[in-house]
């Protein structure tokens, strides 16, 4: 899925749903290149305030005018966005509520949380070579080591899993990336693969596929249900939208209750529910280790 998809589906789930609080939109009528300071809509509407903030594709735009249907730029790229050129028919949004640039830097955002929520990108390294008399490194990115495969030396293809870190390993995560030094295990000389946790991609652009990014695709589906809480929980809303909303979390099992803002009722249903089935299968893909210790 794009960064660009999650967004729309934003939209359409969860920021108007049935259409409410949807804002006013035309077309372009003529394509429009990156340093025009005017340009023409279809006439949909029937005028544009002086001062309005309009969005076409990912661009706002601040306007000083509007006469017929030629409205007048006063700043391209308004409010952090890229000026950028626009297709004959694409849509302007008048005054849009909630930017595409501000839900896109929720998604950002929310990415920017999955570590801290117990996640991670997992990923191996395969170059190194078993030696408890050096240090090693773990690739750029590293930020845990989850186990070590080791090969035997003899003539028989058998391999033995450190699993055990303090006992099997010690990690120095002071180190930009982390160094390790394994203490016991294997034969020096013999091949290992290293399994390790990466942070996961932030997109830097809405067109960034986040199966590239590490984010798990099970998990994709339900990054609108936590954009859209990301960003309403800073925000009065509509009691028709607030209802709405209510009755689609409803569908998937989530009572929302009169006093909870419903914005942060969205973000605790993807971490409780979504985020919380994604780590259980980390768990079974990587299941914690102990050791036992004698006390006196």
């Amino acid at each position: 899925m794009l960064a660009s998809e999650v967004i729309d589906r934003t939209y359409l789930e969860w920021l108007y749903p049935a259409g409410v609080d949807r804002p006013a939109f035309d077309f372009l009528s003529g394509a429009m290149s990156a340093s025009a300071s005017t340009f023409v809509v279809q006439g949909r509407v029937q005028s544009i305030p002086p001062d309005s903030v309009v969005e076409i594709d990912d661009e706002l735009i601040l306007l000083s005018g509007f006469s017929g249907t030629q409205a007048t730029v006063a700043e391209r790229g308004y409010l952090d966005t890229t000026a950028a050129s626009h297709a004959d028919g694409a849509q302007v949004r008048i005054d849009p509520k909630y930017p595409r640039k501000t839900l896109f830097n929720a998604l950002r955002s929310v990415i920017g949380l999955l570590y801290t929520y117990g996640l991670y990108v997992r990923a191996t390294e395969s170059s190194l070579t078993y030696t408890t008399r050096d240090t090693l490194t773990l690739p750029a990115g590293a930020k845990r080591i989850l186990s070590i495969l080791v090969r035997s030396t003899g003539s028989h293809e058998t391999y033995r899993r450190l699993a055990m870190e303090g006992r099997d390993w010690v990690l120095y995560p002071e180190f930009t990336p982390p160094k390790f030094h394994i203490r016991r295990g294997g034969a020096e000389g013999a091949s290992m693969t290293v399994v390790y946790t990466k942070d996961f991609g932030i997109p830097s652009s809405p067109a960034d596929d986040l199966d590239a990014l590490g984010v798990p695709a099970t998990l994709q589906p339900y990054l609108p249900l936590a954009v859209a809480g990301y960003v309403l929980q800073s925000k009065e809303i509509p009691r028709v939208q607030v209802e709405e909303i209510r009755r689609m979390l409803a569908t998937q099992g989530i009572q929302v209750g009169a006093a909870l803002n419903v914005g942060q009722a969205m973000l605790r249903a993807f971490r409780f529910e979504y985020v919380a089935a994604e780590r259980r299968r980390l768990v079974e893909q990587d299941p914690p280790t102990f050791a036992w210790a004698r006390t006196e």
